[in-house]
């Protein structure tokens, strides 16, 4: 039964948007809004069946609204900012259609905050990975942002 959960997780995992990344307020909001939706629906269903169809078309309209409208809002604009991986250096420039990244942090969990930080802001890929020495404190993390991000290229 396991095998057969991450089997199904594997091929929704290959779907777009099948991971929704949003920062953390508008996620908590949109799940207050839901759970507002749904008590209030529930609560006002008075003797009749309780049919959530409105309530589920509601909540994923929002969501979409709220994914693609960060999208569009992280790609509208020019973004320079130091992301926190914790000991060590990693700076990411994004504009419309390009996304450069310098370094990739110290510890080894950094190219997983990276990645993370990157889908926030609706980047599924990085155009350029910039190097700049092969120090600990600036490299440990490009391995793990490899296996999770698509990287174009790679300078040194």
């Amino acid at each position: 039964m396991v095998e057969f959960i991450y089997l199904v997780a594997g091929w929704i995992s290959d779907i777009p948007y099948s991971n929704v990344y949003l920062p953390s307020k508008l996620i908590l909001l949109w799940l207050i809004c839901v759970y507002l939706l749904f008590g209030f629906t529930y609560f006002s269903k008075r003797d009749k069946l309780y049919r959530p169809t409105k309530p589920v078309l509601v909540s994923a309209l929002l969501l979409m609204l709220l994914v693609f409208g960060m999208k569009h809002y992280y790609q509208s604009g020019n973004l320079v900012a130091a992301i926190n991986v914790g000991q060590g250096q990693c700076i990411a420039i994004l504009n419309k259609d390009k996304t450069i990244l310098i370094d990739c942090g110290g510890s080894y969990d950094s190219g997983h905050v990276v990645s993370a930080w990157l889908k926030e802001r609706g980047r599924n890929r990085i155009d350029c990975l910039l190097i700049s020495h092969f120090d600990k404190d600036h490299t440990n993390g490009i391995i793990d942002l490899l296996i999770q991000t698509e990287v174009k290229e790679i300078k040194f």
